[in-house]
């Protein structure tokens, strides 16, 4: 029973964990949405949008202090912030060392009825539908992408190659991008990019008719997340949404067409989530890829599970 009251005190400590900055609340502040952030951090977030970070809900005007939060961090018997601070180090370590991550989720949901979702400072948490979806071998085909690409099947990966050495074979992009032969109408779907040697680049998925000149998440029928001009942004049927995390080196694109998931995560140091979006499918999708196209070189490696 000790063991499960410790784990609870974890899952409570990963609670007072900023969502922008990772760390443990500064001046926590509740928006009119209800979720919680560090007053600097939300600050410095509405200076480039004016939405909640987790749920797009459009931010008052006025921050509000969140005094249960401040009082729960400060509790002085307890050890105020030095303690949260041990506790979500210790459950860092715990993970690391032992890796019984299905164990211990498995006792808390006993221990506390009703939970559907849980997540553990240093767990790995992922979509709920990510467990049963299946790995897909992107293949390409020169029809669909851009003369200044090339596609090495050896090395499973996508480079900008010299102008010179482009062939005047069929493209189907005026923009340097392309799209996978794979198309999804139905299932759950996941596949993984590795953007390392790629100074700027987009990962998503499109509706197969998107047109020649058309950049990936700018059009009405495609979603995708972009790394350019060296920030992270998500690009939502044409709209642009800043995020606040740093550039991933491998991305992990989940897909779920039933329920109309579409996922982004990073896989660099330990799974997180990027951004994630409902999306009504009227059509199937396809995966599809931007590269920085004037730096040879620049490339995308999709590996293989």
């Amino acid at each position: 029973l000790m063991t499960v009251y410790e784990d609870i005190v974890k899952l409570v400590a990963n609670h007072l964990r900023c969502s922008i900055c990772y760390e443990i609340f500064v001046k926590p502040v509740t928006l009119l949405c209800g979720h919680n952030y560090c007053q600097k951090c939300m600050q410095g977030h509405l200076q480039k949008n004016p939405c909640c970070p987790e749920c797009r809900t459009k931010v008052g005007a006025q921050l509000k202090k969140n005094i249960t939060l401040c009082n729960i961090l400060e509790i002085p018997e307890a050890g105020g912030r030095d303690l949260w601070d041990q506790v979500l180090t210790r459950a860092e370590q715990d993970v690391r060392h032992e890796g019984h991550t299905g164990t211990r989720t498995q006792r808390l949901k006993k221990a506390v009825p009703g939970s559907k979702r849980l997540q553990l400072t240093g767990y790995k948490p992922v979509p709920q539908f990510a467990g049963s979806s299946g790995f897909a071998l992107l293949t390409f085909s020169p029809q669909l992408g851009h003369r200044r690409l090339v596609f090495r099947p050896d090395q499973r990966r996508i480079e900008v190659r010299h102008s010179h050495a482009a062939r005047a074979a069929q493209h189907y992009f005026s923009v340097c991008q392309w799209m996978a032969e794979q198309e999804f109408a139905s299932g759950s779907h996941h596949w993984d990019v590795d953007t390392t040697d790629c100074r700027a680049w987009a990962v998503g998925v499109a509706h197969a008719d998107l047109r020649q000149d058309q950049r990936l998440g700018r059009s009405p029928t495609s979603w995708c997340i972009e790394w350019s001009s060296k920030r992270l942004s998500a690009w939502i049927a044409g709209v642009e949404m800043r995020l606040e995390q740093r550039q991933p080196s491998r991305v992990r694109v989940l897909l779920d067409m039933a329920d109309g998931q579409l996922a982004f995560w990073s896989l660099s140091d330990r799974e997180a989530e990027l951004y994630s979006v409902q999306v009504e499918f009227r059509a199937p999708v396809r995966p599809v890829f931007w590269l920085f196209g004037t730096q040879e070189k620049n490339a995308l490696y999709f590996p293989a599970p």
